[in-house]
């Protein structure tokens, strides 16, 4: 048993159950909603203390073994076949036992269950807190999250404020995208948020005639589901894809380089959704009610510090008007560590459906013709899936293997609108391809759109902007060198003082990966994709990348150098 950490754990624990159980077997356990804090220190210290076994992922106890110690397992499932003599403690985890399985100590499950047997095969006390305590692993470290908010029942106001953040990122429509307004919230287990931003674009100058907005409400309610009804109201515009690329890395690259690597459209309507958590299972979903107008952007003219002269890459048309969908949300995170894991499953599954509308591709002129095609009715009645599965598997305690199969598109034998199509290619999906490669012809040809009025004058675009459905395929390998560099304060107990001080974790690790899509188009004059296939290598510092990628077929086979700024998936 562990001296002096455990004694005051076991303590503060016995004085919450007070004679809720002799100590004896127990027939049941004792069930909270949320661990209180003033446990939750010592549970964090009973988790890292160096003579406690820790699994930081699944876990088991095999037949026939006897484990003689104090054992912690944080993110993932402790199996028990054989018998634990000592204390356990499961983290935003699971405990399966056996009809085999004895434990002799005390059991306590945070944000987690027993999912497998009964509380019968332990000896100790037995505790399980449903409500997830959210943790990170720093160094080692299991601790809280710093951005975790300390909430008090109640239902006195948490905090009001302005705030100024930029938006999906600097663009060559909008320039920089800055949200200005309040930011509301209760505190309390159900609070109430509001936020209220008008959306400044730096492409605009100090114009009011190109002011969107960004307005949501929600109010959670209830325990054990944890549930929220939401509204909204948008005014704003928005890529249609991120896959794999994240605004940070997409704005620097528009910004120093005049790549813009995402496409985009504009959107103005309304959203009602509603959403729920479960405590004792990391699943989430969420189903929303959208009301909307889509239109097609321009790009504009927003400064870039080299090749500012050149033109834009044109933008694709997307199908114009009003537009009801209903869109329904599953995500399950059973990862260790959703910020940088190594063991655990991830699985995030969408299905979008349009309700009606009016929906129509602008008109345009093919190159080498007169006369324009169109405008062109889109059924907006459709169906849209998504689906996104991930599992992260450690090696040993310095490797781990990522493997990640996405599917999306199409449910149905129709073209989709535009702007919910897909595209593959590029350092986010297919970095040994250039951006978009995988499109399905999309962007074989530029036409021109017509001038429609004085602000709208002609312009070159793609008819489209990629394929009715893509999967895609990753695999890597990575192994951690063993060296860091962290920058980060080095006294967490400081960290608020160091609000303003970025976290610089940079943990040497070399990865080698392979990734393999294919996609397939239901436009006339479409073209399904072969299958492509890339192989790379490349080298992390925390999360910046130097990657290399080779394509393994295709027309254009060279060695690509890219860099990242966050991890792969």
């Amino acid at each position: 048993m562990i001296e002096g950490t455990l004694p005051r754990w076991l303590g503060v624990t016995l004085c919450l159950l007070g004679a809720a159980w002799p100590m004896e077997a127990q027939e049941g356990a004792f069930r909270g909603e949320a661990l209180p804090e003033e446990v939750a220190e010592d549970v964090l210290a009973l988790v890292n203390d160096p003579a406690t076994l820790r699994f930081d992922g699944n876990g088991r106890i095999p037949v026939g073994q006897l484990l003689e110690a104090d054992v912690a397992v944080v993110g993932g499932t402790l199996t028990i076949v054989g018998t634990l003599d000592g204390d356990l403690v499961v983290l935003n985890g699971d405990l399966a036992l056996d009809s085999a399985a004895s434990v002799t100590g005390n059991v306590l499950i945070i944000g987690g269950d027993i999912i497998e047997g009964d509380a019968q095969a332990i000896d100790g006390l037995v505790s399980i807190y449903e409500r997830v305590y959210p943790v990170s692993l720093r160094d080692g470290v299991v601790q809280p999250r710093p951005e975790r908010e300390r909430e008090r029942p109640g239902n006195s106001v948490a905090g009001s404020r302005i705030t100024i953040r930029g938006g999906n990122g600097y663009n060559r429509v909008e320039g920089l995208p800055i949200l200005v307004g309040p930011v509301f919230r209760t505190s309390g287990d159900n609070p109430l948020e509001v936020d209220a931003l008008a959306i400044f674009r730096t492409e605009s100058g100090f114009s009011l005639d190109n002011v969107g907005y960004d307005v949501r409400v929600e109010q959670a309610f209830g325990a054990a589901p944890r549930w929220s009804i939401g509204a909204g109201a948008v005014s704003d515009v928005v890529p249609i894809q991120t896959r794999g690329l994240s605004d940070l890395e997409a704005s620097l690259s528009t910004f120093l380089l005049h790549r813009d690597n995402r496409d985009h459209y504009s959107r103005e309507g309304w959203s009602l959704s509603l959403g729920t958590e479960f405590a004792s299972f990391p699943l989430r979903t969420r189903i929303t009610f959208r009301a909307e107008d889509h239109y097609s952007t321009v790009p504009g003219g927003p400064w870039t510090l080299f090749r500012n002269d050149e033109e834009w890459r044109p933008m694709p048309l997307v199908a114009e008007g009003d537009l009801e969908l209903l869109e329904g949300e599953l995500e399950i995170d059973r990862r260790n560590d959703p910020d940088d894991p190594t063991d655990g499953w991830f699985l995030n599954a969408t299905l979008t459906h349009g309700l009606g509308g009016d929906l129509s591709l602008p008109a345009y002129v093919p190159e080498g013709a007169i006369d324009p095609i169109g405008p062109t009715e889109v059924d907006p009645r459709f169906t849209l899936g998504s689906f996104d599965l991930r599992r992260y598997a450690r090696i040993d305690p310095d490797s781990d293997l990522r493997l990640r199969l996405l599917v999306q598109g199409s449910l149905q034998s129709d073209p989709l609108p535009s702007q919910f199509q897909s595209a593959l290619g590029g350092m986010g999906t297919l970095p040994g391809f250039d951006r978009f490669f995988l499109d399905c012809g999309a962007r074989s040809m530029t036409v021109e759109v017509p001038p429609r009025g004085e602000e709208n004058p002609a312009r070159p675009a793609f008819p489209r902007y990629g394929c009715e459905q893509t999967a895609l395929f990753q695999m890597q390998f990575r192994e951690e060198l063993g060296w860091r560099l962290d920058l980060s304060p080095d006294d967490e107990d400081e960290w608020d003082e160091w609000h303003w001080y970025p976290r610089v974790d940079l943990s040497a690790s070399v990865v080698a990966f392979l990734d393999a899509a294919r996609g397939w188009s239901k436009v006339p004059g479409g073209t399904n994709s072969d299958t492509l296939a890339d192989i790379g290598a490349g080298f992390f510092l925390g999360d910046l990348g130097f990657l290399l990628a080779y394509p393994l077929s295709g027309p254009d086979q060279k060695l690509r150098f890219f860099v990242r700024l966050q991890q792969r998936f």
